[in-house]
């Protein structure tokens, strides 16, 4: 067995080295270039590139790229259709989208969700074709992102000991929890979209009259944009059984604007 001298350092194996370095710089380069914003093409109506942005020269190159067929100059592959229904789509829409692939010249892979359409004149001609390219990774990434916010959001407010309504700037419910649900013997079917005035329930003050539509708290945080706190209310549910709610509600409205866009009311079990 040759042994090995003291002092002696392990052998680094230099072109695994290089092979790592190498792919960390291209994950890199990945990363950065999927950051960018779209990509934009001009073309003329056969397809003749007359003009791009930053993002499409840094993602595709292009050198020499001016006057020359897009389709030569870069090797698009069609994923969920083909160019030929590409072609069919803009001759009788005047637009197209979908999604395609492209290989870069030192290997990268990119997927697209391409738009394709016609830039009109005011006599109602062609002039010319916009190629838009938005990346799909960082579309994939934000509806990700938007549909855990939307799981984070359920979970959350189905964990609240009070009923929670949103009602939208049409006055109709856009969204509750099992609280609600429950308090209002209902079916989440049954609820969304109902107007939560008298026309749903009837609804009673303290005193035993009818409460007025337009003193209901959901109804004046809506048009005033004030909130109401612990309004306390009865109310008829189905099957004739009565139940006492304590309601408050907030107003939300869009920063640097009067009108509420929605209303958050919660719903306490008094009975």
């Amino acid at each position: 067995m040759k042994k090995r001298s003291a002092g002696q350092s392990p052998r680094v194996d230099q072109q695994a080295l290089i092979n790592d370095n190498d792919a960390y710089q291209r994950k890199l380069l990945y990363d950065e270039l999927v950051l960018l914003p779209d990509v934009i093409i001009q073309t003329d109506l056969d397809f003749y590139i007359t003009g791009w942005n930053e993002s499409a020269e840094k993602i595709y190159g292009l050198p020499g790229a001016m006057g020359k067929n897009l389709f030569e100059m870069i090797d698009i592959r069609f994923a969920s259709d083909s160019r030929e229904k590409m072609l069919e789509s803009l001759k009788e829409k005047r637009t197209w989208q979908g999604h395609i692939h492209f290989t870069r010249f030192d290997g990268l892979d990119f997927h697209f969700l391409t738009n394709i359409h016609y830039i009109i004149n005011e006599k109602e001609e062609a002039v010319c074709i916009i190629i838009t390219n938005s990346h799909l990774r960082t579309q994939l990434l934000a509806e990700q992102r938007l549909m855990e916010s939307e799981a984070i959001y359920k979970a959350t407010i189905d964990m609240q000991q009070d009923g929670i309504l949103l009602i939208g700037e049409s006055g109709t419910v856009n969204a509750c929890n099992k609280k609600a649900l429950e308090l209002l013997l209902m079916r989440e079917d049954e609820l969304l979209g109902k107007l939560p005035t008298g026309s749903a329930w009837k609804i009673y003050k303290p005193d035993g009259s009818i409460f007025p539509d337009s003193e209901l708290p959901v109804i004046v945080s809506l048009q005033t944009g004030f909130p109401q706190k612990d309004v306390q209310m009865r109310i008829e549910r189905p099957g004739d059984s009565d139940i006492w709610l304590s309601v408050s509600t907030q107003a939300l409205i869009r920063e640097g604007q009067f009108n509420p866009y929605a209303v958050i009311a919660t719903l306490c079990d008094v009975t």
